[in-house]
Formats: C-alpha cells, sequence, structure tokens
C-alpha cells in the first residue's frame, strides 16, 4: 500500500498558474516474480484565477518485468 501527497503553487506576480493539490493512494501485487497489477485512486484539486476545479482519478497498470 502506498500514500502519496503532492502540492505546487505556480502563481507569481504576472503569471497565475493557480495552486495544484493531489493526494493519491494505491495497492500493488506482484502475481508472480514478473508480473505486478496496481491500482491507485487520485483526488485532484486546482484553484485558478478564482475558480475551483475537483476531479477524481483511477489509474491501473499490467506490468511485465523483462
Amino acid at each position: 500500500m502506498v500514500g502519496r501527497y503532492s502540492h505546487i503553487d505556480v502563481a507569481d506576480r504576472k503569471i497565475d498558474g493557480g495552486v495544484f493539490n493531489r493526494e493519491t493512494v494505491g495497492l500493488a501485487w506482484w502475481a508472480t516474480r514478473r508480473w505486478r497489477l496496481s491500482v491507485d485512486y487520485g483526488f485532484i484539486d486546482l484553484n485558478r484565477t478564482g475558480i475551483s476545479g475537483v476531479t477524481k482519478a483511477v489509474h491501473t497498470r499490467l506490468q511485465w518485468m523483462y
């Protein structure tokens, strides 16, 4: 199990890129020594120029190590 938090503030005097926050939790399962399946869920928040947006994301990965 893994958890991650990301924060970036790209607002400056002349450029307002906004404030970005992301919280993610994930699981990985090793089926064999070479095959791995991972799933993570993320909650993403962006505040820019007075407008706030929220999104949720699910990512999956099936990986084979050669």
